[in-house]
């Protein structure tokens, strides 16, 4: 069943893809202005370990927030926050903290159209299940119920006279 909600999920997935080209092409970068300069190898090889590995994490997001786990989504603006501060510790630049502040804003309202979607396949198959269910009839006739019977027999009492 397609709903609005579903829509706008998918939608959303195709940021996850997107942030992960921007980080292999990151990776790209860094690894060519190490190249350039050979004093700055080592750390463009870290970067660029780092920035495949967020890139391949955001394919991975991507993957599960399409499937409606609402755990890629927080996974997704955690690390894309935590990637986002670490970029403007070293160098600030606000068009890029615009662009990457949308982007945590886009998966946010992917997490809440997750959440809001999972909710309604819950209620609908609480609905459907009720639906279905229908009363049996059992083959037995009733039996009426059986009189009822204290659980200890009173003692009949002694009188103080006798």
């Amino acid at each position: 069943m397609n709903t609005t909600h579903d829509a706008k999920i998918k939608g959303i997935t195709i940021w996850f893809y997107i942030i992960a080209a921007f980080q292999v092409v990151a990776a790209f970068l860094a690894w060519s202005t190490g190249a350039a300069d050979p004093t700055l190898a080592v750390g463009a090889t870290a970067l660029v370990g780092l920035d495949l590995l967020i890139g391949a994490l955001f394919v991975a997001f991507g993957y599960f927030a399409g499937k409606r786990r609402p755990w890629a989504f927080v996974a997704g603006i955690v690390l894309y926050a935590v990637r986002t501060a670490l970029q403007l510790a070293f160098a600030f630049n606000p068009i890029v903290l615009i662009i990457r502040a949308f982007l945590i804003f886009r998966i946010w309202q992917g997490l809440q159209s997750c959440l809001a979607s999972n909710r309604a396949s819950a209620a609908m198959a609480l609905i459907n299940r009720r639906r279905l269910e229908m009363p049996s009839l059992s083959p037995e006739p009733a039996t009426p119920p059986a009189a009822w019977v204290p659980s200890r027999a009173a003692a009949p009492e002694a009188s103080p006279a006798e």
